[in-house]
């Protein structure tokens, strides 16, 4: 299926009465349409294609609880007065949930934030092979183990060029851009290194072909990982 945009405005229009659309089949309208919490609409109008055995049951559950967010389905809190009645329904929770989502992750950025020294930091991102990609997908538990890898791989390479520590805050990806799998690290990376021989700290560069050497070696020592990949 190709993705289509909801919103494009071009060309121009004749002015038309703005209402909520409901989509209910997966088809590029004949004309574009503003709809209220797409999210909601897309996943109702294609519930066909991924609520079906042999999904993954997260994912399931989740895009169940972004349809039922703020609806009857999932209970409400009710305040009332003797003039007045005020209706709040509960939300999913889910990190799936365009609302409720950004809301946790908002809170997860501020949380790591908190956890950085205030020096510099360099972003290092370190990707695998994508013949890989299918068993990392397959064999979910093995996911674990990625951001301790990356870890290692630059705490390495920075003690065999520098005699360093360095502070370093892994985050994982499973998907790319394109909603594919694609098990990748984003790496936060201190650019100030403490030299414990010496007591102090020094400057780091990073090198991003010897920091690949020391992936590619840690990987090939990778025990979990199965026979038939390497």
């Amino acid at each position: 299926m190709r993705p289509y945009r909801l919103t494009a405005m071009n060309p121009p229009l004749p002015r038309v009465e703005r209402k909520e659309v409901i989509i209910t089949e997966w088809e590029v309208p004949s004309y574009p349409v503003r709809l209220k919490e797409p999210l909601r609409q897309i996943l109702i109008a294609t519930r066909h294609i991924w609520d079906i055995p042999g999904a993954r049951e997260s994912v399931r559950e989740n895009f169940r609880k972004v349809i039922d967010c703020r609806t009857a389905a999932l209970g409400a809190e009710v305040y009332a007065s003797d003039k007045e009645e005020l209706l709040l329904p509960h939300t999913c929770k889910s990190r799936a949930c365009s609302s409720c989502g950004h809301r946790a992750t908002a809170l997860w950025q501020r949380d790591r934030w908190f956890d950085l020294f205030d020096i510099p930091y360099s972003m290092v991102t370190l990707t695998m092979p994508d013949v890989l990609w299918t068993i990392f997908r397959d064999n979910r538990d093995l996911l674990r183990d990625l951001p301790s890898i990356g870890a290692k791989v630059i705490s390495r390479w920075a003690h065999l060029k520098y005699g360093v520590l360095l502070d370093i805050d892994v985050i994982q990806h499973t998907f790319g851009r394109h909603l594919n799998f694609n098990c990748h690290l984003h790496v936060l990376v201190s650019r100030l290194g403490l030299r414990k021989s010496e007591n102090q700290f020094v400057p780091v560069r990073l090198h991003a072909d010897d920091i690949m050497v020391c992936g590619t070696q840690s990987f090939s020592t990778y025990k979990r990982l199965p026979n038939s990949a390497m």
